[in-house]
C-alpha cells in the first residue's frame, strides 16, 4: 500500500493493484481484503485457531505527504490477542 501510494499518489482500489496475493490463508488467517469503499484498507479475518471471524483492520491515512496507520479490531477478540495498537 506504501508503495503504491508513492509512486501513484493514491490509494489502491485492491489488495491486486497494492500488490498483495488475494488468495492468501494460513492456519490462522482466514483471508485478507480490502473493501472497496474503503481504498487502502487491509482487513485480516482470522479462523477458529485465534478467534473465529474476528478481525484487525489496518487503515492508512495521508498527513503531511506520509502514510499513517490506524489499526481496529473487531469481531470481538480478547484484549489479549490484539496488537497493544490495536486496543
Amino acid at each position: 500500500v506504501v508503495e503504491y501510494f508513492t509512486s501513484e499518489g493514491a490509494m489502491p482500489a485492491t489488495l491486486a493493484s497494492a500488490g498483495i496475493s488475494t488468495g492468501v490463508s494460513t492456519a490462522n488467517v482466514k483471508s485478507i481484503t480490502m473493501p472497496a469503499a474503503s481504498a487502502g484498507t487491509i482487513t485480516v479475518t482470522f479462523t477458529s485457531k485465534i478467534h473465529n471471524n474476528g478481525t484487525i483492520n489496518l487503515t492508512p491515512t495521508v498527513s503531511g505527504g506520509i502514510l499513517v496507520w490506524n489499526c481496529t479490531s473487531g469481531g470481538s477478540i480478547p484484549a489479549e490477542l490484539v496488537p497493544a495498537t490495536c486496543r
